[in-house]
């Protein structure tokens, strides 16, 4: 660009920047207020989401346990990747679940014996 680029549209394209991570940040947020991770009076709603909200989450979804998790996800930003990387699996993990579920009633439904292979009479 040529020329002053005004201060109010660096803030701007700063504040731009930022706002994916605060959505991904924001995402989180039933899940902090499901474990009632935010400070007792507190709106859930309205509270910032601050390391120490992330650092119980973790710890709720027994994440910490991974070898050198937190020399691995220092910040923020790190340790909210990680917890949509666990939201992704578990999400997955449940669909793979409700797949074989169906499958397994709509063979219960044909009058497929497991044990056999064979068709009941």
């Amino acid at each position: 660009m040529i020329g002053h680029v005004p201060l109010c549209a660096q803030h701007a394209a700063e504040r731009y920047a930022e706002f994916p991570k605060q959505e991904r940040m924001n995402s989180l947020r039933p899940y902090l207020a499901k474990y009632d991770l935010f400070p007792p009076r507190r709106d859930p709603q309205t509270a910032p989401i601050r390391m120490e909200q992330l650092k119980g989450l973790v710890r709720k979804w027994k994440l910490h346990h991974e070898r050198n998790f937190w020399r691995n996800h220092p910040s923020t930003e790190d340790v909210v990747n990680a917890c949509h990387k666990h939201l992704k699996e578990k999400r997955r993990l449940e669909q793979q679940k409700k797949e074989i579920q169906a499958k397994r009633r709509n063979e219960q439904g044909l009058g497929v014996s497991f044990a056999s292979g064979n068709k009941k009479p």
